[in-house]
């Protein structure tokens, strides 16, 4: 058996691990502060709208959402709803539109969690676009929102 195979396995070997240790993942945890909450009752289901203040770990108010559960046939079997989450940014002085972040999942209304994921992004926070997202309301009319991603760990919202 020659030993060259060998010889190159294992020289490949701290490379493998170096890049390993580059991947790097990031969580960001942020307060969904509610303001509003109105059922809109329809033939198909209802839609319940929530929207409120969007703020950091730290208290800090970055900017508002709007979150749309849409309830009805097939999500009442696991007593759940079909939701967009929105997260408006303020914009540059420059633009009308703000920036946003867009998160789809399921909530559910037994435990009042949610799970989905983001689906889209404005171009200042494209880098998070397939992130994991969770949310769980500990208490009152605020509920936590943490959202983990694969990439840089120096990237916040």
């Amino acid at each position: 058996m020659s030993r060259r195979p060998i010889l190159a396995m294992a020289a490949f070997a701290p490379i493998a691990w170096l890049s390993a240790a580059a991947a790097q993942a990031g969580t960001q945890t942020l307060e969904l502060v509610r303001a509003t909450l109105q059922n809109v009752p329809d033939p198909a289901g209802s839609y319940q709208y929530e929207g409120g203040t969007l703020q950091n770990a730290l208290g800090k108010s970055i900017g508002t959402y709007l979150i749309v559960r849409r309830m009805g046939s097939g999500a009442d079997r696991f007593n759940t709803a079909a939701t967009t989450i929105t997260l408006f940014f303020p914009p540059a002085p420059s633009t009308n539109a703000p920036p946003v972040v867009t998160i789809q999942g399921a909530w559910s209304f037994s435990s009042g969690n949610f799970k989905g994921s983001v689906s889209a992004a404005s171009e200042e926070f494209h880098w998070i676009v397939g992130a994991d997202a969770a949310s769980t309301i500990p208490a009152g009319t605020t509920s936590k929102l943490v959202l983990s991603w694969t990439g840089s760990n120096q990237l916040q919202l």
